[in-house]
């Protein structure tokens, strides 16, 4: 009967060993986000490409109008997900969709809208501490350079942006002065936020991943 409590105890500690270790494993930096490169104060973001000609992403509006998304897809890794419209968080940031919803994205209301001519169209993801999010995925590299990502409004119409490349800013390092975030001018871009580096030790995140695609037009 000992023999077999032992058994037990040690099955026990042994599980309770590796639910550790796999919590552990999720929240350290994949090799992905361990080579995004590091904002630096005062930096702009890398410039956009040239507009994407619409034969490369078909089914893409040819001269984007604004429009309020309902859906976002990107296409091969992710099937449509649901979008919210939202504006401010309590501490001033761009709202963030709610706390359980792994794959959904929220636009932010009070910049450009998608298909704006102009600046940069902000949407927010959650990053989930032990994985399963959307922005998991992301910091893990989903997205590869030339991806589309489509948006849709429900009546017909999309506008589509293609990824160019990501960055990681550091929270005690951001400067909101900075165009690497907000921006009302300049060449049309999407920048999709997410949290990354949740500390071993519990508490908020550390840094947030900002993934930046250009707009597609065909002219």
């Amino acid at each position: 009967m000992r023999r077999f409590v032992r058994a037990v105890a040690t099955l026990i500690l042994i599980a309770a060993l590796g639910f550790v270790a796999w919590q552990v494993h999720a929240m350290l930096p994949s090799s992905y986000e361990k080579q995004l490169p590091l904002y630096t104060p005062g930096a702009s973001p890398a410039a956009p490409q040239a507009a994407a000609q619409l034969s490369s992403a078909a089914g893409c509006e040819a001269d984007p109008h604004p429009l309020v998304g309902s859906r976002i897809t990107i296409d091969g890794r992710t099937p449509a997900m649901p979008m919210l419209q939202l504006g401010l968080a309590a501490d001033g940031s761009p709202a963030t969709p709610p706390g359980n919803d792994s794959h959904t994205v929220a636009w932010y209301d009070q910049g450009p809208a998608v298909g704006s001519a102009t600046g940069h169209v902000i949407l927010t993801a959650h990053t989930f501490r032990y994985g399963g999010a959307l922005g998991n995925e992301l910091n893990n590299g989903l997205l590869h350079e030339g991806d589309i990502i489509r948006i849709s409004d429900g009546t017909g119409h999309t506008v589509c942006y293609r990824f160019s490349h990501a960055l990681k800013v550091l929270v005690q390092d951001y400067d909101p002065r900075s165009d690497v975030l907000y921006s009302q001018t300049g060449a049309p871009q999407l920048v999709l936020v997410v949290c990354a580096d949740y500390p071993l030790t519990g508490g908020e995140p550390k840094a947030r991943a900002l993934y930046y695609a250009d707009l597609v037009r065909s002219a």
